[in-house]
């Protein structure tokens, strides 16, 4: 018997975990957030963001155009917000701050997948 594949969400989650044991300074926890976001927009919504700098991603005009409509700019803050401590090169240490980031990206993640599901049970109605 197969084992059932692990989601894009799962794996988000998972990695959040470890992330929030860790919690390392600012910028390798703001590289890790934004890898782990990008990874799961492109496992789950099929966005391109994973393959692309932030700056790319900012202007391409249908970034997170497979994010639910109620999700897209809290993801896009998020993302900004993060690129804000990568680029910055801060390496300071706030817990604090890295875990209310990381509570906020594991929120995110299982907001879109509620969103799509509901959008998903939307669609199969009007069918």
């Amino acid at each position: 018997k197969e084992a059932a594949a692990i989601t894009p969400m799962q794996e988000a989650l998972a990695a959040l975990s470890e992330l929030h044991e860790e919690t390392p300074p600012m910028r390798e926890c703001s590289l890790r957030l934004s890898l782990i976001l990008r990874s799961y927009l492109a496992g789950q919504t099929q966005d391109s963001s994973l393959f692309e700098t932030h700056e790319e991603f900012s202007q391409r005009m249908d970034s997170l155009s497979g994010v639910p409509k109620s999700c897209q700019q809290e993801t896009r803050d998020l993302l900004d917000y993060l690129a804000d401590f990568k680029y910055s090169g801060n390496t300071m240490k706030d817990d604090g701050l890295a875990n209310r980031l990381i509570a906020q990206a594991r929120e995110l993640v299982c907001r879109i997948n509620e969103a799509q599901a509901a959008e998903a049970r939307e669609k199969e109605e009007t069918v």
